[in-house]
């Protein structure tokens, strides 16, 4: 789908229709070199395949696996999820889901998600820990909750993308999608591209020349290079790459966080319907008790803490007895911190996983709003990143961020990612910026052929009289694991799955009384108590009263209830027994 240009000067479109006409001739051309065979090393299930695979569980194990079709996403492929549980009822039971994908590039979500579907599928039977974890509980897997965007590892060139397929105008020019990166070394890969020029912002790096960064003029530095994404004006607005394909990024596309007129984010929360499908998913199953989100936000190396002046505060009560936040709520609620925690603590026993990279910031991220939107227990993890060492404050740039530079400056920012971050402390030491990256590079070349793309001279048809050099990163490597990580990757993520569907909230009844009254009338007490280690609900979850309630019913047969109440609606029941 294209518009036209209004304004445009006859020069200015024949020039568009120059470039568009060599954008599409040179990677026709150079594509006889042979591109960059990224399968054989990173062995992941494309959408046909995913599709294929859960058709399979549930024709293996239909009585325990159940597929939900949530979502159709603009570019035509089905959000699924995945249900397990045993015998009737299994959404009545406390449930865990699992969100896999929602950040597009991030594909090893997805194979987490789709490994522990499978192996629990199996185990059922004739594993006694898991045969009782699906009695007792139901388990609700996203496999990819942006399959448009993961879509872009299987196509060539490949590239990072972290927008569904819906069209959208970046640049505000009336024309859709005409401005997007192209191959241009003819390696089958989108990197970066960098242009000699003493009126730029960054430089090659004196240590390692492959690394690119920004000048800092308190130094004394000059820069001698632009940095954009591979590609070229295809509209001739002397702006590169700035309108590609795609719209919204579902990782920035929930409640809470939510940034207007940002990057991606869309024109509104809950625009796309995979981040419509996921909002709705809470809605239709109440049981969720909580959530795990595999991706760039992270709160189990460094756990969610109650911050007291960022936290709610001048908290009260209404007409109604209901208490009521005065301010937004910033940080987690205090009764809820212990319990984030202690789920974090376990994590780290259970996967050996003690330092890595900061949480990517929250802005409209599933992760955040499963707790502050939705009142669910909400734990997230990357499941594997590039080997930090011993020191777990290293700077580490966002997810998705381009190779070679922070996105400041970069010409598609939402599939670059953003200023880079580090974990707080050290403040009076001066940090190295392209700590992070050096150690990513050496790494990758002992561990990844072809993770990163050494530079290499092309022509370029804006820049004829300029140096141009494209290479660095490639895409989805510094993300997800090679195949020679994958196996360990998926074991300790469904080590800590499966625990964490154990931690979910039991309810049971303890010390059951019956006294006799008189011919045949009876006083009945009973206490209900919670012997799962998570409360029934969390802080927060009581206090916005979006999920369930624990509903306790007496159910009689041809008897009467001579006083009391035979429904009752009970509030948070603490865990470990508690009553």
């Amino acid at each position: 789908m294209r518009g036209t240009q209004p304004g445009g000067t006859p020069g200015r479109l024949r020039r568009a229709i120059e470039r568009r006409l060599l954008a599409a001739f040179i990677p026709g051309f150079l594509l006889l070199v042979p591109a960059l065979q990224a399968q054989d090393t990173y062995p992941y299930h494309d959408d046909d395949a995913l599709s294929s695979a859960v058709r399979e569980l549930e024709s293996r194990h239909g009585n325990l696996v159940q597929v939900l079709e949530v979502a159709n996403t603009p570019g035509g492929a089905v959000v699924r999820a995945v249900r397990l549980g045993a015998g009737e009822g299994a959404d009545d039971r406390p449930a865990l889901l699992v969100v896999a994908g929602a950040y597009g590039p991030h594909l090893v979500g997805t194979e987490v998600a789709l490994h522990v579907a499978r192996s629990l599928a199996s185990g059922y039977g004739t594993d006694s820990t898991i045969t009782r974890l699906l009695d007792r509980t139901t388990i609700y897997l996203v496999l990819a909750a942006n399959p448009d965007a993961a879509a872009a590892f299987f196509e060539r060139p490949q590239r990072e993308r972290t927008r569904n397929a819906s069209p959208y105008d970046d640049d505000r020019d009336a024309e859709v999608d005409e401005d997007g990166p192209e191959d241009l070394d003819g390696n089958g890969l989108i990197t970066m591209m960098r242009v000699l020029d003493p009126a730029g912002e960054w430089l090659a790096d004196p240590e390692n020349p492959e690394l690119m960064r920004k000048a800092d003029p308190v130094k004394g530095e000059s820069g001698a290079y632009r940095v954009y994404v591979e590609g070229i004006d295809n509209d001739g607005d002397e702006a590169w790459n700035e309108d590609p394909p795609g719209g919204i990024d579902v990782n920035r596309n929930l409640p809470r966080g939510y940034e207007f007129f940002s990057e991606g984010a869309g024109l509104y929360p809950v625009e796309a319907p995979e981040a419509r499908a996921i909002a709705q998913f809470y809605l239709e199953h109440p049981n969720i008790a909580a959530v795990y989100v595999l991706g760039p936000q992270d709160n189990l190396l460094e756990a969610w803490k109650h911050e007291r002046e960022r936290g709610a505060v001048g908290t009260g009560e209404d007409g109604a007895g209901r208490r009521r936040s005065r301010r937004p709520l910033t940080s987690v609620l205090e009764v809820d911190e212990p319990y984030f925690a202690e789920v974090a603590r376990r994590f780290r026993d259970i996967t050996g996983l003690e330092s890595g990279p900061s949480s990517a910031p929250s802005s409209g991220d599933v992760l955040a709003s499963a707790y502050y939107d939705m009142g669910r227990w909400a734990f997230g993890s990357r499941a594997w990143w590039i080997p930090t060492g011993d020191d777990s404050s290293d700077e580490v740039p966002e997810a998705g961020a381009e190779p070679d530079a922070a996105a400041e400056g970069a010409a598609e920012a939402d599939e670059t990612g953003g200023p880079q971050r580090s974990r707080p402390g050290k403040a009076d030491k001066e940090k190295d910026p392209l700590e992070t990256e050096r150690r990513e590079l050496r790494w990758l070349r002992e561990n990844v052929p072809g993770g990163f793309v050494e530079w290499s001279e092309v022509s370029h048809p804006d820049f004829p009289d300029r140096t141009v050099e494209v290479g660095g990163f490639a895409p989805f490597a510094r993300l997800n694991p090679p195949a020679s990580e994958l196996d360990s990757v998926l074991a300790r993520q469904e080590r800590f799955i499966v625990a964490l569907a154990g931690l979910l909230p039991s309810v049971t009844l303890r010390d059951v009384e019956v006294e006799s009254l008189s011919d045949g009338v009876y006083r009945i007490k009973a206490r209900v108590a919670n012997e799962g280690f998570l409360p029934t609900l969390s802080g927060l979850g009581e206090l916005a009263r979006w999920p369930r309630r624990v509903r306790v019913e007496v159910v009689t047969d041809g008897q009467e209830i001579a006083s009391g109440q035979a429904v009752q609606l009970l509030g948070a029941i603490p865990g470990s027994g508690q009553g």
